[in-house]
């Protein structure tokens, strides 16, 4: 294998994983974010109407209210539970959209040698190197997105809680 052969392929799988990289930063990011937001806000509401439930049970009783705070718990767990399962989407995301990329790479370089006419040999060597390579770095890859994409998810109620903390802190 010459030193063009290499330069090509390692220019061909920058370019794959850079696209993976701006896939996951500028899609999955916000929508993940924006998911979390929503079920950390309806979490709130759900405990807010639950509390005011508990806290005012007589009243709650007397008047006849019982169906409306049903009803806002209900509505509350259905847009967790939806904003809640596509989070968890989300963060696989990139996972599958790794996988496809490395099996892109792998048919486009084995693409590229068949059609240079290059000897099989060296195709085998050079797939098997990138196969193996891939299945090492996947495991790593898989944790590294996972762990990311848990700390984009918590960061909206993080900074909700780091804002109440300040609220009430002594000063």
């Amino acid at each position: 294998m010459c030193s063009s052969d290499l330069l090509t392929s390692l220019v061909l799988l920058a370019v794959l994983f850079g696209s993976v990289t701006w896939f996951t930063h500028d899609w999955v990011r916000p929508e993940l974010t924006r998911q979390t937001k929503i079920a950390t806000e309806q979490g709130t509401a759900l405990y807010r109407g639950s509390a005011q439930a508990l806290t005012g049970f007589r009243e709650v009783s007397v008047f006849g209210t019982e169906t409306y705070f049903r009803s806002l718990a209900e509505s509350a767990a259905a847009i967790i539970a939806k904003s809640s399962s596509k989070a968890a989407t989300l963060a696989m995301m990139p996972r599958y959209v790794f996988e496809v990329t490395v099996v892109v790479a792998l048919v486009s370089i084995s693409a590229v040698i068949i059609l240079r006419g290059d000897a099989m040999a060296d195709a085998i060597a050079i797939l098997g190197t990138f196969a193996i390579a891939s299945m090492r770095l996947l495991p790593a890859a898989t944790a590294f997105l996972n762990g990311l994409n848990q700390m984009r998810a918590s960061r909206f109620a993080l900074a909700r809680l780091a804002d109440d903390l300040r609220a009430y802190s002594v000063p």
